[in-house]
């Protein structure tokens, strides 16, 4: 999983296997690696579309544009 986050999400958050959610996940994207889900947020793409409210982070001003936000990282009937 380490691996993903390294060569995927660092690298690219957007693209790979990247795919924006649905409600009530707005705001949020997964990463499909095998079997598992990663449930993350950008937070340039978070503040573009006034997601903040949605996703719920307290600390948005703190982080920079191109941080990610984990929020799950687990087997897809668990990470949702």
């Amino acid at each position: 999983m380490d691996t993903a986050i390294r060569e995927k999400l660092c690298v690219d958050p957007y693209g790979f296997d990247s795919k924006k959610l649905e409600e009530p996940y707005k705001g949020k994207r997964r990463l499909r690696v095998g079997e598992f889900r990663i449930i993350y947020a950008i937070c340039e793409e978070c503040r573009q579309f006034n997601y903040v409210e949605i996703i719920g982070c307290k600390d948005c001003k703190e982080h920079g544009r191109r941080d990610i936000i984990l929020f799950s990282c687990d087997t897809r009937p668990h990470a949702y």
